[in-house]
């Protein structure tokens, strides 16, 4: 392959997207922490509006028992429980199920899951999320070793975690009470697990499976022996990120809540983050602690960009921008407008990850794969940047956000021809069990990364766009 210079890294300038700062849209600086204000904002809201609105059902007042708990809890207590993926994910729930009790219509694909799970219509689900909420006053309960009697009892029928905390109630358990911080049943302790956990300095991260096996999400993720089994390969991957991006490291700190681990087979998608789960990723597990960087970095990002959506659109038309498919250079399939640009995005991170790692010195395979990475996504960037250009209705934030992308992606041109990486760099790829191999093609013969790149558009339709014909 061609040789890459082994200097000290150059730190690339810090690019800060107009979208980051304060402004005039009043987007805040921290969207993680403006995340979980927004959570606990619209607790307090739906708080409010049953206390007026929510006398004809029957757990309203289990709900707002709830929160009248919640509000002796302690400060540090709260923000556990506040960023939780759990509580993001239950605010979102009662929010369309409550819509749906009041205003009719259908239900948004989780909530219709989740009221299909348990056998109910809209009203008796949104009953059943309300009595939900109190797996919150039970986590504070146990954090703080305060008793709690519960109006009604809190079942579980699938594995749950406590929000904020190690502990995991097993599946068809019940609670009742808190006593001595120890959740009860009939005067008996509920079955609890600990979950692995894996610390890098400020990060902490839960591996907790369960968590995404919601009703209507994802099924039949390995469990906990799964991922504790795994969890000193991510803990190193965790610690690459810190080393070499002490600043995105920071962030991922600050938003990285729950993590699963799969093997590739396991389920119909790699790697995944939701937007109801804000903090917590699903990947697919190899056996390479800088791949495993890659998709944690990859897998945050995508989770970062979410929080960005919520303080406006990008696109002028979500529903259009979700429904209509077009080539990606990242996908076998096409791909929304919205899933090209959280793939740009995304990929941008990772480029910079991939540099910082080469940076340092790296020998080997691992360097390969590091010149292959580089050119690889400043190549992809492009192509997907021109698809945005092409198909997707920006709104006036989302344009200030795709300039700025562009921007990065010609630092990416340029940094890659002053390491002379170009589209002859020989392909690699890592395999399941963590080996950096040569990528070829279907006879056996070994690719370049220009050449995989045109083969993928080849195959999916978008040759036009990776020449760059507008």
């Amino acid at each position: 392959m061609p040789r890459v210079a082994r200097r000290p890294l150059r730190r690339l300038p810090t690019r800060r997207h107009p979208i980051a700062r304060s402004g005039p849209d009043g987007f805040p600086r921290d969207p993680t922490r403006f995340r979980h204000q927004k959570t606990r904002a619209g607790f307090e809201a739906l708080r409010h509006v049953l206390s007026r609105d929510g006398q004809d059902l029957a757990t309203v007042p289990a709900f707002l028992e709830a929160a009248t708990f919640l509000d002796g809890a302690d400060d540090a207590a709260l923000d556990h429980a506040w960023s939780d993926p759990l509580a993001y994910y239950l605010l979102r729930l009662t929010y369309d199920l409550y819509r749906g009790v009041r205003g009719g219509g259908a239900l948004p694909p989780l909530a219709a899951a989740y009221a299909d799970a348990h056998g109910a219509d809209a009203t008796r689900a949104f009953e059943r999320v309300l009595a939900d909420w109190q797996l919150l006053s039970v986590s504070l309960a146990v954090a703080e070793q305060r008793d709690l009697e519960l109006p009604v009892p809190l079942e579980v029928p699938r594995r749950t975690a406590l929000p904020g905390l190690d502990l995991v109630l097993e599946a068809s358990a019940v609670v009742d009470a808190v006593k001595d911080g120890v959740p009860q049943h009939a005067g008996s302790p509920t079955p609890v697990v600990r979950c692995p956990t894996i610390e890098v300095g400020a990060l902490r991260v839960r591996m907790l499976p369960d968590l995404f096996m919601a009703p209507g999400h994802v099924e039949g993720l390995p469990g906990l022996d799964y991922q504790g089994e795994h969890r000193d390969v991510v803990r190193d991957a965790y610690a690459l990120v810190r080393d070499v991006l002490p600043d995105t490291f920071a962030k991922m700190a600050a938003s990285c809540r729950v993590l699963a681990l799969k093997p590739y087979a396991a389920s119909n998608f790699v790697n995944r983050t939701h937007s109801y789960f804000p903090g917590g990723a699903m990947l697919s597990f190899v056996s390479n602690p800088y791949e495993l960087a890659d998709k944690l970095v990859h897998e945050w990002a995508h989770d970062w960009l979410f929080a960005f959506e919520e303080g406006g659109a990008f696109l002028a038309d979500g529903d259009e921008a979700w429904a209509e498919r077009h080539y990606s250079p990242w996908r076998e399939g096409p791909r929304s407008a919205q899933g090209l640009l959280h793939a740009v995005y995304v990929h941008a991170h990772v480029w910079r990850l991939w540099r910082a790692l080469l940076g340092a010195a790296l020998d080997g395979d691992t360097a390969e794969l590091a010149a292959d990475r580089l050119i690889r996504i400043a190549l992809q960037v492009q192509v997907g940047l021109r698809q945005i250009r092409r198909v997707a209705p920006l709104t006036e934030r989302g344009g200030v956000l795709v300039g700025e992308l562009q921007a990065e992606a010609d630092a990416f041109d340029v940094e890659c021809a002053e390491l002379g990486l170009g589209p002859d760099v020989p392909a690699r790829l890592v395999t399941v069990e963590g080996a950096v191999a040569p990528e070829t093609d279907a006879d056996g013969v070994p690719l370049t990364v220009g050449a995989s790149v045109e083969a993928h558009a080849r195959e999916g339709g978008g040759l036009d766009v990776v020449v760059g014909a507008e």
